[in-house]
């Protein structure tokens, strides 16, 4: 089987937010606003993935300790 299609992406080489689609108002259990948002915030942090990577800072620092002003002295005591 193969993999889905990549999402077409515009100018800026990043995809396309998804569309929102209408509501019928009727209160649906799920409802597609609510499917709309989770496709919204995944491609928000697909976005700031992409934008992290492209500017070298490679995504969130996994260790949660480095020095953001790079202020820190690397060698040993």
């Amino acid at each position: 089987m193969n993999p889905p299609p990549s999402p077409p992406t515009d100018d800026s080489g990043l995809p396309p937010p998804p569309e929102r689609p209408d509501c019928c108002g009727s209160g649906c259990a799920i409802c597609v606003l609510e499917i709309y948002q989770d496709q919204l915030e995944r491609w928000q942090a697909e976005v700031e993935r992409l934008q992290a990577e492209r500017s070298g800072r490679g995504g969130a620092d996994p260790g949660g300790d480095a020095d953001p002003g790079g202020d820190a002295d690397p060698r040993p005591p």
